[in-house]
């Protein structure tokens, strides 16, 4: 994963967190200004989420892939044998 992509998930949660306190409650112009800032970056992130999702799968896939091929050269090999 790029590192832009995970800048823009931290900031994402920072600003999550930030809208829990109660400074920035009592504080509608900060409130305001990462609200908007959370919304804009919400369907980035979802995509990053759903971009790591199928990386992951990516990667199980492949060892799955990896390690099947293994087995079948080593069963190979054996018959040979």
């Amino acid at each position: 994963m790029k590192p832009s992509y995970l800048q823009l998930k931290k900031r994402y949660q920072e600003i999550e967190q930030e809208l829990q306190t109660p400074a920035v409650l009592t504080n509608s112009n900060t409130l305001k200004t990462l609200s908007q800032e959370f919304t804009e970056l919400r369907p980035l992130v979802e995509k990053i989420n759903t971009l790591e999702q199928i990386e992951k799968a990516w990667q199980e896939t492949r060892q799955l892939l990896d390690t099947e091929t293994e087995m079948e050269m080593k069963s190979m090999a054996e018959t040979e044998y």
